[in-house]
């Protein structure tokens, strides 16, 4: 089932699965008979409202980051989905995660594995990361009509584009466990007269207590791609950088123990985070693994 508050997109996107049925009603997709999950990509100035509506009812939820507009209204669906499953029978209470395809990119997954279980850099204390995605005039993402009125205030596109920088962060630096605490400056200045909002961010961050800091500079009123995090550790460096020429992810791990290099090595990676994103939500919701978020 596809449901959609206008029809043609709906059965645009129906035409292309077998037995798929639009809608423009969505008390009637939540009524279909043994309805076990929902991927939701609502414009965010909306998508709030309906996320309760389907985690009341017993139906699992994948929807599209980020997960509010603002903090507040962030916290108090965090809050609701606990009431929720304060009522529900565990172990089969409704999941929710909020879709966010970086925790599964296969080039970040090997990165994390290189640094939090091989151990190939030895304890990370540096890190830098820059990020310049360009969001021209005519970019099509840019150009729908909830991020050309935004309902999120200053925060710009930060408040949704650069939720996959945060991913990628928690993923590779050691930096998710509950004792870790960060302390952040940032500033933040706007460049390109068609974005709502600040587009360009440099911000220093120190993770206590076990003394990680680094930069991060970001800006979407840039003109050209460019991705790249660079992991300094007590013996060896990691480089991360998106590829320019081709669709994916340039991974080199560079390691010297005892003053020589050994185990240094350097592999590239396609996309696949969606469909694995697609794939570990399914799996929670037979509940047989827990997703990355």
């Amino acid at each position: 089932a596809v449901y959609s508050r206008r029809l043609e997109p709906a059965s645009t996107l129906a035409s292309t699965f077998t037995s798929a049925k639009a809608y423009t009603n969505v008390e009637e997709v939540l009524n279909i008979p043994n309805l076990d999950a929902v991927i939701m990509a609502l414009p965010l100035d909306v998508q709030p409202s309906f996320i309760p509506m389907v985690l009341e009812r017993g139906i699992h939820v994948l929807s599209e980051k980020p997960i509010a507009p603002t903090v507040q209204i962030g916290k108090q669906l965090l809050q609701h989905y606990q009431s929720i499953l304060n009522t529900q029978n565990k172990p089969k209470h409704a999941v929710w995660s909020v879709a966010e395809n970086y925790r599964y990119e296969p080039a970040l997954t090997r990165a994390s594995k290189s640094i939090l279980v091989d151990d190939d850099i030895g304890t990370p204390f540096l890190f830098r990361l820059y990020v310049g995605s360009p969001f021209t005039p005519d970019n099509k993402y840019l150009n729908t009509q909830w991020r050309k009125e935004s309902s999120w205030g200053d925060g710009g596109l930060f408040v949704d584009a650069f939720v996959h920088a945060s991913a990628l962060l928690r993923l590779i630096l050691p930096i998710s466990s509950s004792s870790t605490t960060a302390r952040i400056s940032a500033i933040t200045s706007s460049h390109a007269k068609h974005i709502p909002g600040v587009d360009t961010m440099i911000t220093n961050v120190i993770y206590d207590p076990i003394q990680l800091s680094g930069s991060i500079s970001a800006t979407y009123a840039c003109t050209h791609m460019k991705c790249e995090l660079e992991v300094i550790g007590t013996h060896g460096t990691l480089h991360l950088s998106r590829n320019v020429d081709k669709p994916g992810y340039h991974l080199k791990v560079d390691s010297v123990k005892e003053g020589k290099s050994s185990n240094s090595w350097e592999e590239d990676f396609g996309f696949g985070g969606i469909e694995l994103e697609f794939l570990g939500f399914a799996a929670h919701c037979r509940q047989l693994e827990n997703d990355c978020n």
